[in-house]
């Protein structure tokens, strides 16, 4: 089994931690800088965006609707793929303030597919996959479980 060279594990861990931090000062040009041009942004089963374009559109929208947010992330979980890719998961607890004061929370992850960019590991794929929230009824992708149900 290829091994993650540790330049590249330091590499794509502040990529992930740069793309948090760009959420939590609503920075969308470092969110996006994070990404491939062709990226597929899964947030939701109705929420599929591709490209950095539709992407920032989605910020956009979201952004307007936060007072606040705090995103805690994992170090990410990696496995090279047979075609050099990195399959990576971090774990995410997430804090929001929104516009009206209310709090909403989420557990879950992000299930990325990172792909060598112009000489950077990108994010040329994320799934958020959500384990569970309080304070939202939007619609989300959750986590499959063998026994019981996936909490909303």
């Amino acid at each position: 089994m290829p091994k993650i060279e540790f330049q590249d594990y330091l590499e794509i861990v502040n990529l992930l931690q740069s793309y948090v931090d760009g959420l939590d000062r609503g920075d969308i040009d470092t969110i996006l800088a994070q990404f491939t041009p062709d990226a597929l942004w899964d947030f939701s089963p109705s929420q599929q965006r591709r490209g950095h374009e539709d992407i920032r559109d989605f910020f956009k929208d979201r952004f307007s609707e936060f007072a606040l947010t705090h995103h805690l992330a994992s170090p990410p979980r990696l496995a090279i793929q047979a075609d050099g890719s990195i399959h990576a998961v971090t774990y995410v607890f997430a804090s929001h303030k929104l516009s009206d004061g209310s709090p909403y929370t989420m557990r879950g992850r992000y299930v990325d597919i990172l792909k060598k960019h112009e000489g950077r590991w990108l994010i040329a794929q994320r799934s958020v996959i959500v384990h569970m929230k309080e304070g939202s009824n939007r619609e989300f992708s959750y986590l499959k479980r063998k026994i019981g149900q996936p909490q909303a």
